[in-house]
């Protein structure tokens, strides 16, 4: 992994990230490798981490397990949206817009899932 212009932190850290992408939350794999690392002298944080992963890091896993990542917290930030309060009524009501965007997400990550799934699946069987 590198960092910077001249720190090179071990290979194996990306097989691992790659390995597990999928399987964990980017913050909690971020941290384990973060104390790892730390553990055998390096000095690495989790933005260090976190920054590899998401800007260096080019490996089809990566990219698709961050891609899901990003859409699953936008599809919660956009269903917490959905409903809103009237400010004449005080009743809550669906916002439309925001309806719309949480469909368009869900949409788009079952999409993702399922291309990547059928990719998986393909690879298993070659």
């Amino acid at each position: 992994m590198y960092r910077g212009n001249t720190e090179i932190i071990p290979d194996g850290v990306d097989d691992y990230i790659r390995e597990n992408i999928g399987k964990m939350q980017t913050s909690e794999m971020c941290a384990q490798i973060v104390q790892i690392l730390n553990g055998s002298g390096d000095n690495v944080t989790q933005q260090d981490v976190q920054t590899h992963i998401e800007n260096h890091m080019v490996h089809r896993e990566v990219v698709i397990g961050s891609l899901i990542s990003d859409l699953l917290s936008l599809s919660r930030a956009s269903r917490r949206a959905c409903m809103v309060v009237c400010e004449e009524t005080g009743e809550s009501m669906p916002d439309s817009k925001n309806v719309a965007t949480y469909l368009k997400t869900v949409d788009t990550l079952l999409r993702v899932v399922a291309q990547d799934s059928s990719r998986s699946a393909r690879a298993a069987r070659d």
